[in-house]
């Protein structure tokens, strides 16, 4: 049986991460409900990226989940469930794509979805996780992000129904948190490693500015990227540490 999320529709929001954090606020935010909006017109990316969308032509939301399951120390699962079940989505849809660690979905050396999930704790117990996500359906143009972007449309050469995607990929969703909920974590941990863009390979990367040459060799449950140096030393990095050249 598919799972039922509750959706709320809205044909522009600032954005629905933002809108769920306000329905929080007061009261009004309801564990798994989902905000999903034809447009945002202040989408956010990690930090202070930006997420550039055309109206009702890809998918924009946001879910509400409290994984009183995770520990806070373990809360990279999450991103590596979510990657994975949008990663599953496209491939029903015969579109292969790559996890660039730590919330990008490429296709190529192309973006074709982002993640970005806000986190709130008490103590050492999960309050909440507001997960939102961008997914590039039927949009063909992406102005001065046309060498970094892509969509299925590009792709497919079709226009892909928005409100049958948003199911369908719920759904995906739905399986790839079971895993979370009775704590196959390795399970998730390996189906990851094998969809990690770059992993075991050499590359070079920038941190602070200088160049290196390193290996991507693991993942930590916190969610920390290990890349074996050329000298055979491990570095660990946080998000916005690393930069991929």
């Amino acid at each position: 049986m598919e799972h039922s999320w509750p959706v709320m529709h809205l044909s522009s929001v600032d954005s629905t991460n933002n809108f769920i954090l306000r329905l929080i606020d007061t009261g009004q935010a309801t564990h798994e409900m989902v905000v999903n909006a034809r447009f945002q017109n202040q989408g956010r990316g990690q930090e202070s990226n930006t997420w550039e969308s055309d109206p009702c032509q890809n998918l924009t939301f946001s879910l509400l989940l409290k994984p009183e399951y995770l520990w806070p120390s373990a809360m990279f699962y999450l991103n590596q469930a979510i990657s994975l079940a949008i990663i599953d989505y496209l491939e029903d849809n015969q579109i292969f794509a790559r996890i660039k660690w730590p919330n990008d979905i490429l296709v190529g050396c192309k973006k074709i979805a982002g993640i970005l999930i806000e986190n709130s704790f008490l103590g050492d117990k999960y309050q909440y996780a507001i997960i939102g996500i961008g997914l590039n359906v039927n949009q063909e143009f992406f102005s001065d992000l046309q060498h970094k972007a892509i969509s299925m449309k590009n792709l497919l050469g079709r226009d892909t129904n928005l409100d049958i995607a948003l199911h369908r990929l719920l759904n995906a969703i739905h399986q790839r948190l079971k895993y979370l909920k009775r704590g196959d974590y390795s399970s998730i941990y390996e189906d990851y490693k094998k969809h990690l863009h770059l992993y075991q390979h050499w590359a070079i990367y920038q941190n602070n500015n200088q160049s290196f040459k390193g290996k991507i060799i693991d993942i930590k449950p916190s969610g920390e990227l290990c890349i074996l140096l050329e000298n055979g030393e491990i570095r660990e990095f946080m998000n916005k540490e690393v930069v991929f050249v």
